[in-house]
C-alpha cells in the first residue's frame, strides 16, 4: 500500500507581536463555538470542526516559526525580516481554512435563519 505524500507550499507569514493573542481569541470566540454548536450535525458543518482543528495546526507551525527566529533563506545569505517568517504548511489545511472562510463570509452576508428584508417589506403608506 503506497502511503499518500501531503502536499505543502511555503508560505511568507506575518508575524505580528499580538499573533499569540489575536489566534486565542479566534480559538475561543469563534472556531471553538461553532465546533460545538454543530457538534454531531454533520454535512457541511463538519467544516467547523475540521476548521478548528486546521487552525490549530497552523497555529502551532506559526509558533515554532516565531520561536526559531529568523534564518537565512536565500542562497546569497539574506535573512528573513524580524516581522516575516518562511513556513511550510500543509495544503490541505490552508485549502480548509480558505473553505471555512468562504462559507463564514456566505454566513454573514446571508443569514440562514433571517428573512430576506426586501422579500417582506410592506407596502408604503400613500401621501397624505
Amino acid at each position: 500500500m503506497e502511503q499518500q505524500e501531503q502536499r505543502t507550499s511555503v508560505r511568507l507569514v506575518v508575524v505580528d507581536p499580538d499573533l499569540e493573542a489575536q489566534c486565542d481569541r479566534v480559538e475561543e470566540h469563534l472556531l471553538v463555538p461553532l465546533a460545538e454548536s454543530v457538534g454531531g450535525a454533520g454535512g457541511d458543518h463538519a467544516l467547523f470542526a475540521d476548521g478548528l482543528v486546521a487552525f490549530r495546526r497552523v497555529r502551532e507551525t506559526l509558533a515554532e516559526a516565531v520561536a526559531r527566529g529568523p534564518k537565512v533563506w536565500t542562497p546569497n545569505g539574506r535573512w528573513e525580516h524580524e516581522g516575516l517568517r518562511l513556513v511550510e504548511l500543509p495544503a490541505g489545511d490552508t485549502d480548509l481554512l480558505y473553505a471555512l472562510l468562504r462559507e463564514l463570509s456566505g454566513l454573514l452576508v446571508a443569514p440562514p435563519d433571517l428573512p430576506d428584508p426586501r422579500a417582506s417589506s410592506p407596502p408604503s403608506a400613500p401621501p397624505s
